[in-house]
């Protein structure tokens, strides 16, 4: 039996993700605006809450005391999680899509011109990085990598601080806008398909069919969905551990679909939501079993929702806007 640890219900929350130390949830209040509340990470304490007096925000950036919340085409406010004080930057033709360092890169539009961009959080300054619209997939810190708008199948690499093409990739087949990133290579995932590129010079280091229901923990990507549980190595491509799911969610009477890749991996074990029951389930790592599943309050965990882990407890949405935070362990 799972003994909650805590359950923030004295507000319809929308939205929360982890900042360092601090839980950050969102909610609205009775004007739509929206209000951003602080907890800290131990015994779940709200700290502080900060009121945008803006609608609906659903895009956020952090960097160090600085909090950005994005409405798309509307305003770009930039948060002193110290202070409290809220600047709105006028650039409402920047739509950032990624955060590196201090910087914010997205597109510029002017009339019908299009470009990508980068704005300098500190100094406020927008710069021109490349004089073309690319829709941002992912960082390694030191390139940004996406596509053309109209052609997704060709990946480019760019370079953050002078906009240099590095290079392109055409893939065979359909991706999906996804990547992940380790050591010097960066990982397609597409729709059918894993292709691994050197950062370099965009080779191919491996490739094989798959879905793109993964996420990287350490040195290995993580494949779960309603038929099976893998491990691949990320150096080779080869498969290091494959358990088959479907009976052992039958046992439970768990419904796992596995959709938007809404998982959360620890050393030991893997937290999934059921896709249409208000529960949370662990499954070990070294069996592939699920250890426990819990019940939470609400309809449903809302799809959306990935499990949140933050030194032994997980916080976990639901679908009537309660945040339910459970002892990593107990089952």
């Amino acid at each position: 039996m799972i003994n909650y640890f805590k359950v923030l219900n004295n507000k319809i929350f929308k939205g929360c993700l982890l900042l360092d130390d601090k839980l950050l949830t969102v909610n609205f209040d009775e004007e739509n605006k929206t209000v951003l509340n602080f907890f800290e990470t131990e015994t779940f304490t709200q700290e502080k809450e900060v009121k945008l007096n803006e609608k609906t925000f659903s895009i956020f950036f952090n960097y160090d005391k600085f909090l950005l919340a994005y409405y798309p085409l509307k305003c770009l406010l930039k948060v002193n999680i110290k202070d409290d004080n809220i600047d709105n930057l006028d650039i409402l033709n920047f739509a950032p899509e990624l955060i590196i360092d201090n910087y914010l890169y997205g597109t510029t539009v002017n009339g019908s011109d299009k470009t990508t961009s980068k704005y300098n959080i500190l100094t406020n300054e927008l710069e021109e990085l490349i004089n073309k619209p690319l829709r941002i997939w992912g960082t390694d810190g030191t390139n940004i990598y996406g596509v053309i708008p109209g052609n997704g199948q060709e990946l480019f690499s760019f370079c953050t601080k002078n906009g240099k093409l590095n290079w392109s990739y055409i893939f065979q087949k359909k991706t999906s806008g996804k990547l992940l990133f380790y050591n010097k290579s960066v990982i397609s995932l597409g729709k059918k398909e894993i292709v691994v590129l050197d950062t370099e010079k965009g080779n191919v280091i491996w490739s094989k069919d798959s879905n793109n229901l993964i996420k990287i923990y350490e040195n290995k990507l993580i494949n779960i969905d309603a038929e099976s549980y893998k491990e691949i190595c990320v150096e080779t491509g080869k498969v290091l551990i494959e358990y088959p799911m479907r009976k052992e969610y039958e046992r439970n009477e768990f419904k796992y679909m596995g959709t938007n890749s809404n998982f959360t991996i620890t050393d030991t074990h893997i937290y999934i939501t059921d896709a249409f029951n208000p529960r949370i389930g662990s499954i070990s790592r070294n069996t592939g079993e699920i250890d426990w599943t819990a019940h939470l309050e609400g309809k449903s965990v809302t799809i959306g929702n990935t499990p949140l882990v933050k030194n032994e407890n997980i916080i976990i949405l639901d679908s009537i806007g309660k945040i339910h935070i459970l002892k990593k362990n107990v089952g």
